[in-house]
C-alpha cells in the first residue's frame, strides 16, 4: 500500500507530491522470496514518485520494470528506462533533450553507459544515468 499527501494549487487543478510513505504487509511478504519482497517496494516506490503502472496484465510478456504487474517478479526486480522517462517528463517538464541528453541550455541531462552483464553468458546493456 502507498499513501500519498498530495498538496494542490491553483484552484485544485495542478498539484505535487508532498509526502509518500509505503508500507509493506508482512502478511502477504513474510514468507516470500527476495525477488517478491524487492518487487514490492520498489513498485510501491514507484508510485511513491508518482509513476503509473506501465502494464496492467500480469500475464502477457513482461516488461522488464517494477511498475508492471507480473507473475514473475524476479524479471521485473528495478526500474527500467520507461520509469527513469517519465520521472524526467513529470519532473523536469520544460527541459527538450536532444538525443545526447542535451537540453536547450546545453544543461547535460543524462549520459549513456554501455554494460556487461548476463546470468546467461556476456551481453551488452545501454543504461541511462540521469544528472540531475
Amino acid at each position: 500500500i502507498n499513501e500519498l499527501q498530495i498538496v494542490y494549487k491553483n484552484g485544485g487543478k495542478a498539484g505535487y507530491i508532498e509526502t509518500s510513505v509505503a508500507k509493506m504487509n508482512e502478511y502477504y511478504l513474510l514468507n516470500a522470496a527476495y525477488a517478491q519482497r524487492q518487487y514490492t517496494m520498489c513498485h510501491e516506490i514507484g508510485h511513491g514518485f508518482g509513476l503509473p503502472h506501465t502494464d496492467e496484465d500480469p500475464n502477457n510478456a513482461d516488461q522488464g520494470n517494477c511498475l508492471d504487474y507480473t507473475h514473475r517478479p524476479a524479471n521485473n526486480m528495478h526500474p527500467g528506462q520507461v520509469n527513469f522517462d517519465v520521472l524526467v517528463q513529470m519532473y523536469l517538464p520544460n527541459q527538450q533533450n536532444d538525443d545526447n541528453g542535451d537540453n536547450d541550455n546545453n544543461r547535460q541531462l543524462w549520459e549513456d553507459q554501455e554494460m556487461t552483464a548476463s546470468s546467461e553468458g556476456e551481453r551488452r546493456v545501454l543504461r541511462r544515468i540521469y544528472l540531475w
